[in-house]
């Protein structure tokens, strides 16, 4: 990465204060180079704003794929502001934690300066020799980096101009989206399409398509566990309602250019959505799908959206998880609910992930709406973004953070709790990098979205390119 160095001094600072600042800044310097950065280097120090003008222009000009504004002493808050005007890439404010120097109370200032101007920053405290201090830079620079970033707002692109479908009778309870906001904000166009619709398209699918889905299943399954009562085969079975359902919603989102949904609870009264969720989200079936077509459970337009753009800026498809447990002593959260089958084995081809599912009758829920729902364990994965959007007095924000999906059978000998939905919907142990009281404290929805990989800083610059306000929890929330 080329990145730029600009240290700030107050206009009456002393000798020992401006030599301070250069060491400061040298030591930054020196460990960037260490990295293998490209680095450009301020001639000056900005002092004064006929000194930060000149300097953070010839920053700007070096094409910088991102800046660092040093604080080793007390400066001028109104300068960084200056400054960020001029360059035209993500600013990342590193102070001094010296007490004697005042680059801690430099830093605060700066910060809310530039949030009054509307000029998001990243914030390190700590020198470069710190272990902890290098560790916060390095992250956010990888967060930064030109092409993630370049992901991010290719993301927003591409969901500009789609549609997205509200599926059946109902949304989330307090989750209604506003269609006008949508289109303005997003450039997404809300449509909805009632439960009965759907069941008109459903009695119209072939006998045949359905079959050969069944038949597809059956061979693809490690087990397809018919009960008799709720999950039933043949022609007129609970399952052949659920596929015929399931190609009704695809036939749909065709002729209708519906680039991702919310399915209600109720999409149909005698047919369970779970099966159904989980191959719409997967991206692979028996009539040559060959990409997710994101469905959010529960009427959630806002899950639909965090699922959308964690598609989008992975290029893999994303789960929905409900908060199902947490256990503290191994600081793990339990999640289940509508997961595609790629996250059975972490792959897209069909004999590595479908044959660790089986195929269970679906809970039973007060509609007595009936089918099968996948069941299997997520597989782990050292590195996964879990992130929610929602809206705060008419404003979106995106929470998230970096995770794992962590495969745990017993803690210290005693088996882990298992969810209410253990055996009947595709469950894992997931651990976020935040603190659990900053997920308590923060997450705005009973619903986590994930993704495999560190997609943070491109769901952040997605965010920006949005309007969307990022909350990135980390360790240190």
């Amino acid at each position: 990465m080329r990145i730029g160095v600009l240290s700030f001094v107050g206009v009456h600072a002393s000798d020992t204060d401006r030599a301070a600042s250069l060491r400061f800044q040298e030591g930054v310097v020196a460990w960037l180079r260490e990295q293998e950065h490209d680095v450009v280097v301020a001639d000056d120090l900005a002092v004064s704003a006929a000194s930060v003008a000149p300097e953070a222009e010839r920053l700007g000009r070096a094409d910088c794929d991102s800046v660092v504004f040093c604080f080793a002493t007390e400066s001028d808050p109104g300068l960084p502001p200056q400054a960020a005007l001029r360059v035209s890439c993500p600013i990342l404010l590193l102070g001094s934690a010296d007490p004697a120097g005042g680059g801690m109370a430099a830093l605060f200032a700066a910060a809310g300066a530039l949030g009054e101007v509307g000029a998001p920053c990243g914030r390190v405290l700590g020198n470069v020799d710190d272990a902890a201090a290098r560790s916060g830079i390095a992250g956010w620079l990888r967060q930064h980096d030109r092409k993630t970033r370049q992901r991010g707002r290719d993301a927003a692109q591409t969901l500009y101009g789609t549609r997205c479908a509200l599926l059946g009778n109902g949304a989330a309870a307090g989750a209604e989206p506003d269609p006008s906001q949508w289109l303005s904000q997003f450039g997404v166009t809300l449509e909805r399409f009632a439960g009965a619709d759907i069941a008109e398209r459903a009695r119209r699918v072939e006998p045949d398509r359905v079959q050969a889905g069944i038949d597809w299943l059956t061979a693809n399954v490690a087990e397809i566990r018919y009960d008799g009562d709720r999950l039933t085969p043949g022609p007129a079975g609970t399952l052949a309602r659920q596929v015929r359902t399931y190609l009704a919603i695809r036939d749909l989102c065709r002729d209708e250019q519906i680039a991702f949904c919310a399915l209600a609870d109720r999409i149909d009264p005698d047919v369970a959505p779970g099966l159904i969720l989980s191959l719409l989200n997967d991206g692979n079936d028996w009539e040559g799908a060959t990409a997710p077509l994101v469905s959010a459970p529960g009427g959630d337009a806002n899950g639909a959206l965090t699922m959308r753009l964690l598609h989008l800026v992975s290029g893999n498809p994303a789960l929905c998880g409900a908060l199902r447990g947490y256990d503290a002593q191994e600081d793990l959260v339990g999640l289940a609910g509508a997961v595609a089958p790629t996250f059975a084995g972490l792959s897209e081809e069909t004999g590595k992930k479908w044959p660790r599912v089986v195929l269970r009758a679906a809970p039973v829920s007060p509609d007595a709406a009936a089918g099968g729902s996948l069941h299997f364990d997520v597989a782990t994965s050292p590195e996964v973004t879990f992130a929610r959007l929602a809206r705060l007095s008419g404003r979106f924000i995106c929470v998230m953070t970096p995770g794992a999906f962590v495969e745990v059978t017993a803690v210290q000998g005693e088996a882990l709790p298992q969810p209410a939905t253990a055996g009947t919907a595709p469950h894992t142990w997931a651990r976020f990098e935040c603190p659990h009281g900053a997920l308590v404290r923060t997450w705005p929805s009973s619903h986590v979205h994930a993704a495999v990989g560190d997609h943070v800083g491109a769901l952040r610059s997605a965010c920006e390119s949005l309007g969307i306000t990022p909350i990135h929890l980390s360790r240190a929330s």
